[in-house]
Parts: structure tokens; sequence; C-alpha cells
């Protein structure tokens, strides 16, 4: 008789954790895990909220300041146009005053020498003598020389002349005239003999200034100086190749002027 198979006993069930002792664990990570998840949310969302509300305070503060510029600049443009047209009224209805100024405004720019001059006038002619002396010293006598020109140029301003030039050189209140070597220094500029002097103004008073006895013109004659003085019903005098400059004085307004320094 076949011995009979003894009955296998079953394994112990494997032991862990209760399911029950779980659950507590579990809702509290869960839980945490929510609020977690809840507060991320909420931060962005406070963080977009933050963000545009900061861009459209920025942008709002920007369009405020370009609005205020542009109102200024409304205000600029119609000031400015004000003053056009006041300019523009004062030009029409003082169109005589305007023509007045202007014209003083042209004389004193000729007195100046800032602008050519026409005229009626006189055109003096010098020349060196052709005598010949022994020496050199000697022959500088039968030469014209700078303090020949000044003296003529003065005698002319005495006797009114309006508007003077040397050469083509024009003499206003800055002008030099001095000798270098054996030529003549103008405005800068190196002239030789012949010299051609011109001067606008009363014909007839200018050519006597130089014809009185004994004055300049007969002390030439004396030394053999060709002189030629010729009237001239037109005479146009260049105007100064160069304006004054001044480095060092500035000009004064009359009302501006120090008390007891009145100009006269």
């Amino acid at each position: 008789m076949d011995p009979q198979p003894l009955p296998r006993r079953p394994h112990p069930p494997a032991r862990g954790i209760p399911v029950k002792d779980l659950q507590l664990p579990l809702t509290v990570a869960f839980l945490l895990l929510g609020i977690g998840l809840a507060s991320q949310v909420r931060t962005q969302q406070f963080i977009r909220k933050t963000a545009v509300g900061n861009r459209i305070e920025v942008l709002a503060d920007r369009y405020r300041d370009a609005m205020e510029q542009v109102d200024k600049l409304r205000t600029d443009v119609d000031s400015l146009r004000k003053t056009v047209s006041e300019y523009e009224g004062a030009a029409s209805e003082n169109s005589t005053l305007i023509e007045k100024m202007n014209s003083e405004l042209q004389e004193t720019k000729a007195a100046a020498g800032l602008v050519a001059v026409r005229g009626p006038g006189i055109q003096v002619l010098l020349e060196d003598s052709e005598l010949r002396a022994r020496t050199s010293e000697e022959q500088n006598a039968f030469l014209v020389h700078d303090f020949d020109l000044l003296q003529l140029v003065n005698e002319l301003k005495a006797a009114d002349a309006e508007a003077l030039a040397v050469n083509g050189q024009r003499i206003v209140a800055m002008s030099e005239i001095r000798c270098v070597g054996p030529s003549v220094k103008v405005n800068g500029t190196t002239i030789a003999s012949p010299y051609t002097v011109q001067a606008v103004g009363d014909p007839s008073v200018l050519k006597s200034a130089l014809e009185l006895p004994m004055g300049l013109l007969d002390g030439l004659h004396a030394l053999n100086i060709k002189v030629k003085v010729v009237k001239k019903d037109i005479i146009t005098i260049p105007p100064a190749q160069t304006g004054p400059v001044f480095k060092h004085g500035k000009p004064v307004p009359q009302a501006k002027l120090p008390k007891g320094e009145e100009a006269p």
C-alpha cells in the first residue's frame, strides 16, 4: 500500500503596513500637495497681475509725459506764430520806417567801407620823379613816400571827401599807409608807383584843397614828382576787401555805458 502524500502547508501571508494605517499620511500628503499647487498658481497669477499692472502704469506715465510735451510744443508754436504775425503786421504798417532804417544801414556800411560808393569826385595821379641824384639817399627825395600819400589823404578828408581809395585799396578808419622798403603798404597790400588816389565828393572843393599856394602839390612839383589832378563826373570807390576784426574791443550799447562814460 502506497503511502499517501502529506498535505502542503499554506504559506503565511506577507507582513506589511495595514491599509487603514496609510490613509492618514496619504491624505495629509495629498492635502499638502494641493495646498502647494494652489499657492503656486496664485503666486503666478499675482506675478502676472503685478507685471501687467506695472507695465500699464509705466505706459500711462510715458503717455502723460508725451502729452505734456505735445502741449508745450503746441504752446511754443502758437507763440512763434503770434510773434511772426506781429512782425509781419509791423512790417506792413511801418514800411516807411523800415525803408528809412535800411537807408541808414546802407549809409553806415558805406561809411565803414563795406560797400562800394559811386559819385562825382577827383582822381590824383602821383609818380616818382625821373630825376636822378648822385646818391641813393638823395634819390629818396625824388620818390613818392608813404607820408606823401598820407598827407594827400588827410587833405582830401579835410575837404569832406566821402570815400577814398589808394590804388584800389579802400581807405577806412582802420587803414594804414606805411613805408615798406621801396614800396608802400595799404591795408596790408603792397603797392608801388605810380599811385592813383580817388576821392568821392565835390570835385571843385577837393581840387581846390590840393592846389592851395605853398600846399602839398607845390612841394611835390618842386621835387619834379609827377602830379595830375582830374575832375570826374563819376568815380566808383571799391569796398574794403576785409572788414575790421575786433579781437579785444566789444561794442557797448549806449544804454549800458557805465556812469561817467557816456558817449559824447
